[in-house]
């Protein structure tokens, strides 16, 4: 594995090294070789001690039922073709609940970690402990994947196969607004400078806002099907987003003024980086690229051959941070572009969106592993 060594995350499970014994009248049955009951069960004071024991039994499970199932993996992980690896990183996974297929995901306002759950059509959300998830169920069949924080302080999910964009509040109150236009695929969603919520309507072939109060207005993107998945908030005030059916990444300016770019491979997700350049993934190439606000774009290929980065998103570190598909990496980049990375240790998660949490760690979410992972 790479030199990672796996240490899943369990509740101590000894037994005492005593023998419980009690002075019995009548007669004594010993249960084992190291423990004996006093089995006075017609009396209440031994129906009461059973009863303590019991409701002491029960709140070990509570505790247990908190954490079942996290893993933890600390380490060092060697993988591709020798740029380097992650140093000291441990990496801890929290399963959700039934076949939910976690994907987008985000740092809410409220000091959790939120994402959406694409097969359950539900919203969840996690403590960055790992101790409290909850789930928010929306409309059946809405199949939500983008999800961002609004200037309201409420999560916006993009419905992709309802049609819709749902407004969550922190305190789980969904209110889902429909779509102009039919079967518009809304997918990737990020905050503009503007306040509204942008999103890609990738069947409409637009990018589009939705205001706080629930306004939607939609921008066609020129060319011939241009199928815009994502968008990110450049640093100079525009939306960006990715043309991925035109080979394009490009901006609209706030008047409305579309400028694209051409790219040497089909682009999918983008995020401004902490140089003030765009990055974006090239999933079909195994590349991640770099685009300046004049449209220079600069490519660079990932470590290990064959893998296909998908989301990217901008680290508190300064760096950028991607999920890779199939090969289970998270990768890192630097501005100057130098990689790294780290092996998740759960086989073909098929990792999807990843995002800073609110304790600043990187956070992301297995789609088929089904479940939300912490990196630090």
């Amino acid at each position: 594995m790479h030199g990672l060594e796996q240490r899943p995350l369990r509740a101590d499970g000894k037994r005492p090294t005593g023998a419980f014994a009690y002075n019995i009248v009548q007669r004594r049955q010993v249960v084992d070789d190291h423990f004996a009951v006093d089995r006075r069960v017609q009396r209440g004071q031994g129906m009461l001690e059973y009863a303590l024991i019991l409701g002491l039994i029960a709140l070990v499970v509570i505790a247990l039922l908190q954490i079942v199932g996290k893993k933890t993996a600390c380490g060092v992980s060697s993988v591709g073709n020798g740029l380097g690896a992650i140093n000291g990183q441990c990496l801890t996974e929290y399963p959700i609940s039934g076949n939910s297929r976690p994907a987008g995901i985000t740092a809410g306002p409220d000091g959790n970690v939120w994402f959406s759950e694409y097969a359950s059509s539900k919203v969840g959300h996690i403590n960055t402990s790992g101790s409290n998830l909850v789930e928010i169920p929306l409309t059946a069949g809405a199949n939500p994947i983008g999800i961002a924080v609004g200037a309201d302080g409420n999560l916006w999910v993009a419905e992709t196969n309802g049609n819709r964009i749902a407004r969550v509040t922190p305190a789980g109150v969904v209110t889902e607004f429909p779509l102009g236009t039919p079967n518009s695929s809304p997918y990737g969603v990020a905050l503009g400078p503007d306040g509204n919520i942008w999103f890609g309507e990738e069947g409409n072939h637009s990018i589009a806002k939705i205001s706080p109060a629930g306004t939607i207005t939609e921008y066609l993107v020129p060319g011939v099907n241009p199928s815009p998945y994502w968008v990110t908030t450049g640093g100079d005030g525009t939306i960006w987003f990715t043309a991925s059916g035109t080979n394009n990444v490009g901006k609209m300016a706030p008047g409305g003024t579309f400028t694209q770019y051409s790219t040497p491979a089909q682009p999918w997700d983008l995020t401004l980086g902490s140089d003030g350049n765009v990055w974006f993934t090239e999933d079909t190439v195994g590349k991640v690229a770099r685009v300046t606000p004049t449209g220079t774009v600069t490519e660079f290929p990932v470590p290990t051959v064959g893998t296909q980065p998908y989301v990217i998103t901008a680290g508190a570190d300064g760096n950028l941070w991607a999920t890779e598909q199939p090969g289970s990496n998270i990768l890192s980049i630097t501005p100057q572009g130098v990689m790294k990375e780290f092996l998740v240790p759960t086989p073909a998660p098929n990792l999807w969106g990843i995002t800073v949490g609110p304790d600043h760690a990187i956070w992301f979410a297995e789609n088929v592993g089904n479940n939300v992972a912490r990196l630090s």
